[in-house]
């Protein structure tokens, strides 16, 4: 699925939970914790409790200096990323998101909602939003895995609902941006 496709998913979903989005995210349905290997994915989306916790030491700044969210900001890797080999470049590269979707669908978070991930290339827009990569499976074109696809919009779709609201599937007071890359980011 290419990243168009994947915003226009993620937009149609949270602009109102359409048809593409609320087929994928419409309630429970059989397996819907296990990814497609049959291992475990976002271990509870009503508290946003990721797979893997690999918090950044480095390359993120403590709080929010007093804002608000008010956006998810969707970014691809340009690269097959696990959750450990994305914390590993950012280790040697100032920039961070809060969480990694890897291609099996497994959700890590590296930096947490309350700190300011450096990932939109705009201090504006990184205080005032949770940043969320994907791990691509080829280039040319930049492709994204089912899984991937799948547990980055249950993602961006629980974080954009009120606590007391996940997670059932309605529309979110929230939209993702898609992240135009103004620095040497790939987004």
């Amino acid at each position: 699925m290419s990243l168009k496709a994947i915003w226009a998913t993620i937009q149609t979903g949270l602009a109102g939970v359409g048809a593409v989005i609320g087929a994928f995210l419409g309630g429970p349905q059989p397996n819907h914790h296990l990814s497609r290997k049959g291992e475990p994915l976002m271990k509870n989306w009503a508290t946003l409790e990721a797979d893997e916790n690999r918090l950044m030491n480095k390359h993120y700044s403590a709080g929010r200096s007093g804002r608000k969210i008010n956006k998810v900001i969707i970014h691809h890797n340009a690269g097959n990323l696990t959750i450990k080999s994305i914390w590993d470049v950012w280790q040697t590269r100032q920039a961070s998101a809060h969480y990694q979707v890897d291609s099996g669908g497994r959700i890590g978070q590296l930096v947490w909602d309350r700190d300011t991930a450096w990932h939109a290339g705009n201090w504006e827009a990184n205080t005032t939003s949770i940043g969320i990569e994907h791990a691509d499976i080829s280039s040319k074109p930049w492709r994204i895995s089912e899984a991937c696809l799948d547990n980055g919009a249950r993602s961006a779709t629980s974080i954009s609902l009120p606590p007391n609201a996940r997670p059932r599937w309605q529309e979110a007071s929230m939209r993702p941006t898609w992240h135009a890359p103004s620095t040497g980011t790939t987004a």
